[in-house]
């Protein structure tokens, strides 16, 4: 999750293939955070370093369509 706030870009293997990790992805990229899977299963997440505002993170918990955790 820190990832999706720093700046840069980040880069994850062996990423659990849970609920629970899909629904923070999820999370991540609702609140403006680019997230890419790459061909070998890793993930990268370029963090939003600071963009994203209180009414986002708001908006992204109240939506009941959005799975976030």
């Amino acid at each position: 999750m820190l990832a999706a706030f720093a700046e840069g870009t980040s880069r994850f293997t062996n990423f659990s293939t849970g609920a629970d990790c899909a629904s923070t992805l999820a999370c991540m990229t609702a609140l403006g955070a680019k997230v890419n899977k790459l061909a070998d299963g890793a993930f990268e997440v370029t963090g939003v370093a600071g963009r994203v505002t209180p009414a986002a993170i708001r908006s992204t918990a109240a939506t009941p369509a959005r799975p976030c955790a």
